[in-house]
């Protein structure tokens, strides 16, 4: 049995004040077994059937061309964030959780995935400095009060730049490329505990929100 690290909760908007010192410590499994502790049930009737759909842009998440059943929940994505600084770059956390299928009210069930979102600017081919503060807080503050579906990248670069995040690349390196493509194309087959599979290893989540990540 693994001893569960401690972590402190933080909203979407207090992120930076749950600071992940080492990123070891998501790559060992200590941040996840603890988000683990945190899992809550989905009620009867919440399960989100929606096909999961990859656009032109590599994004994958729920078909926002097919209306959500009222009173369905793609995921619990509010329940802690956390921040990590490696190598000059800055990485919000997101853990999220979605309900298996199978058995959507049973906790112990749910899959549970880590997704973060690169806090730099891109630009001239290159991860540059940090967004002002301003812009980071806007971002928390939709994510908190808009957002309702988790937009997966499907890919360990920048949206449409070619630029190789590194904690992203740290995942696909450790699973491997066909892998991590093996993965992401049973989720759209509609295999979705096949999540399961990255073995809540980091994956990056699109930061360029539209209408289709509030439907």
């Amino acid at each position: 049995r693994f001893e569960i690290k401690e972590y402190p909760i933080c909203s979407s908007v207090e992120y930076r004040n749950c600071v992940i010192e080492n990123v070891d410590e998501l790559f060992d499994g200590s941040y996840m077994r603890w988000f683990a502790t945190l899992s809550q049930p989905f009620a009867e009737g919440q399960l989100d059937k929606r096909p999961w759909y990859k656009d032109g842009f590599g994004f994958l998440a729920p078909d926002a061309w097919v209306e959500r059943e009222p009173g369905t929940v793609t995921a619990h994505l509010n329940v802690t964030f956390a921040v990590l600084v490696m190598d000059g770059v800055q990485y919000k956390l997101i853990p999220f959780e979605l309900p298996d299928p199978s058995d959507p009210t049973n906790p112990d069930k749910n899959i549970r995935v880590l997704g973060f979102q690169l806090e730099n600017r891109v630009q001239n081919g290159l991860i540059g400095e940090v967004h002002p503060e301003a812009i980071l807080n806007r971002r928390a503050l939709y994510w908190a009060e808009q957002v309702k579906v988790p937009s997966i990248v499907t890919d360990f670069h920048y949206f449409q730049t070619g630029v190789e995040v590194p904690l992203a690349e740290m995942t696909w390196d450790k699973i491997g490329k066909e892998k991590m493509a093996e993965i992401f194309q049973r989720l759209e087959d509609g295999n979705v505990t096949d999540l399961r599979e990255l073995n809540s290893l980091p994956i990056m989540l699109d930061d360029h929100y539209s209408d289709n990540y509030i439907k």
